[in-house]
């Protein structure tokens, strides 16, 4: 070896591990601190119904299986009534 005595290696070794072990101990008092966040009533609101309109499915089934009961049945309708209907509905 050229010119490395043990003790250096040995002072190395102990400089190293105290770096690690005051790294280990600073991440843990990091850790134990913990992030808090307060929510406004609104984005608890908006939480709830997100959830809940999540949940819901995509598609309504039973009003598809009602709309196509009727047109199973015969159930029409001529452009003359939907646009009554339309013009109905705009002039109320």
């Amino acid at each position: 070896m050229v010119g490395v005595k043990i003790t250096d290696v040995y002072s190395h070794i102990e400089l190293t591990g105290a770096k690690r072990a005051a790294g280990v101990s600073r991440q843990n008092k990091t850790e134990q601190k913990k992030d808090e966040v307060d929510l406004s009533d609104q984005a608890k609101d908006y939480q709830t119904v997100s959830k809940i309109l999540s949940e819901l499915p995509d598609i309504r089934q039973d009003v598809i299986d009602g709309v196509k009961a009727k047109y199973d049945a015969g159930f029409n309708v001529s452009g003359q009534d939907v646009a009554a209907r339309i013009l109905g509905n705009y002039y109320r």
